[in-house]
């Protein structure tokens, strides 16, 4: 690797003999300069550092797993007048707690109004259920929300 003081460019050289800067990658990758520059630091075979964008996103033919998880909400269970088991119990996260501190994760397994812990795929679905229901909630009143934000206006 040798730098050059011309500008501040570091030149990098590559297991062949040539050398190249991070704008030449860029240029012929389509790479942003970050990804440029972290190519040339790691790699110096050329075809490892001019290969081609490597696309982004979800490959072609792969199905999400919980696509076809769906939330069913049990009935609540009232005794007497009050909630043993209620909808709003599904999806809590536990907190360790004692006399002195108290102290609740913002991250962890959500559990069940059971005690039974959600896998990832039965969290997710609990979100777009409470989702729907929010936004049913909110276009059944609409007249009664005051202030409401449309995301449209945004």
């Amino acid at each position: 690797m040798k730098s050059n003081n011309y500008g501040n460019k570091k030149l990098y050289q590559l297991s062949d003999g040539t050398y190249c800067t991070v704008q030449d990658v860029v240029d012929k990758t389509g790479l942003k300069y970050v990804g440029a520059n972290a190519r040339l630091r790691r790699f110096n075979r050329p075809e490892d550092v001019f290969a081609p964008r490597k696309k982004q996103g979800v490959p072609a033919g792969f199905k999400q797993m919980d696509a076809k998880v769906k939330w069913i909400s049990e009935p609540n269970v009232v005794v007497a007048g009050f909630q043993l088991t209620a909808e709003w119990q599904d999806g809590h996260i536990e907190g360790v707690s004692n006399e002195e501190n108290f102290t609740s994760s913002l991250f962890g397994p959500q559990y069940d109004r059971h005690g039974v812990m959600l896998t990832p795929s039965e969290s997710r679905a609990l979100e777009r259920y409470r989702k729907e229901l929010r936004q049913q909630w909110r276009d059944n009143n609409k007249d009664n929300i005051i202030n409401m934000e449309d995301e449209n206006d945004k």
